[in-house]
């Protein structure tokens, strides 16, 4: 009976404390086009069973650039043009649940919460998530009702402030527009 009890609890401790845990920091991370040798790069988190997070030029109304937002990635997001169900826990802060948007722009397995072209309070959420991940330790995530995954938000700060500032610069080269982009150019 003992031996039955320990099993149990051994399994319960297992189920309750298996979620993916990615503990490095935000890092930079290059791409070159090997036709044109172009060279690309973007801030994100490692890959956590085939699920990570990066930051890409984000979208206010009328395609002008707003500031960064976060890409949610994940090997699950197969179909563009449609919501997937998306949960955010920043360390024991109040959960934000909601759908996110995989938008016909992209082709690279992610979701994003554009405030541009959604109504009701995308603006709000967006800011709110911006300001939790540059206050917090970590991030629990849950993309498309798959396992959810913990990752660290140390270097969130000065990756959010590098890819606003490139951002920023693309979108004035462009007359106000450049948005949906997770490998931006590098000069």
């Amino acid at each position: 009976m003992k031996i039955l009890k320990l099993v149990a609890l051994a399994t319960a401790s297992f189920i309750f404390s298996s979620n993916a845990v990615a503990n490095s920091a935000w890092y930079k991370d290059f791409y070159k086009d090997e036709f044109t040798d172009e060279k690309f790069t973007m801030y994100r988190t490692e890959s956590v069973n085939g699920q990570f997070l990066s930051l890409k030029c984000g979208m206010a109304p009328f395609g002008k650039y707003y500031e960064p937002s976060i890409a949610f990635h994940s090997s699950s997001i197969t179909r563009t043009g449609r919501t997937y169900p998306l949960k955010i826990r920043v360390d024991k802060r109040e959960a934000i649940s909601r759908n996110a948007w995989a938008s016909s722009l992209t082709s690279n397995n992610f979701i994003q919460i554009e405030w541009g072209n959604e109504k009701g309070n995308a603006k709000e959420v967006t800011d709110k998530i911006a300001t939790d991940f540059k206050a917090g330790n970590r991030v629990l995530v849950q993309i498309a009702n798959k396992p959810s995954f913990n990752v660290s938000l140390s270097g969130f700060t000065k990756a959010f402030n590098a890819t606003h500032k490139k951002c920023q610069s693309l979108a004035e080269k462009n007359n106000g527009r450049y948005f949906s982009k997770v490998w931006l150019p590098v000069d």
